[in-house]
């Protein structure tokens, strides 16, 4: 129902310039959030293109930039998500301590890139930077798990176990998609 009035409002010809740019934003998030990956292409596409970006905050455009590389994700267009990471974590690294929502999850989808490509190195590299820059979010019990992974994926299971009961033993108790897939990977 926020969709439709969200796009109702994008419609109306009175609506001014920060009218539409807010009410593009809130789409992304809502085709995001409700896993339409078309949509999210559409949204993002239309704010990027329809927006004049030299007004917008790094948080706000950052967070449409990071659910189209979602985006291109899960559409398996690693290239095209590489490069708008490369660009999104270059423009982060200008700022000093005002760091966006959206930022350490960027890692984890860098991490996940490299671990399609088998680059398990560069995987372990972005462990690093996360467990260094975000120690306490759940961005670092997410890219261990991509790590846990990458140590299967080479035949490593000693130091796999050990990755995904490190995660575990960290967030006892709490009900998160790193801790289930941590569960999931140990009792392989």
């Amino acid at each position: 129902q926020a969709r439709t009035m969200f796009e109702e409002l994008l419609a109306l010809p009175t609506a001014d310039n920060y009218v539409q740019r807010r009410a593009r934003y809130q789409l992304v998030l809502i085709a995001a959030e409700q896993k339409d990956l078309a949509a999210v292409q559409k949204f993002a596409q239309s704010y990027l293109s329809e927006t004049d970006l030299a007004d917008v905050p790094l948080a706000e455009r950052g967070e449409v930039e990071s659910q189209l590389v979602q985006f291109h994700l899960e559409s398996g267009q690693l290239e095209q998500a590489k490069d708008l990471i490369a660009e999104l974590l270059e423009k982060a690294e200008a700022l000093e301590d005002d760091v966006p929502e959206w930022l350490p999850g960027l890692y984890v989808q860098a991490a996940e890139i490299a671990r399609r490509e088998k680059n398990y190195d560069r995987v372990r590299e972005l462990q690093q930077t996360v467990q260094q820059k975000f120690p306490e979010t759940e961005a670092r019990d997410q890219i261990d798990v991509l790590v846990g992974r990458s140590y299967i994926a080479q035949a490593n299971f000693d130091q796999a176990r050990q990755t995904f009961q490190a995660v575990l033993d960290r967030i006892a108790g709490q009900k998160t998609l790193a801790a289930a897939q941590s569960q999931f990977y140990l009792a392989e």
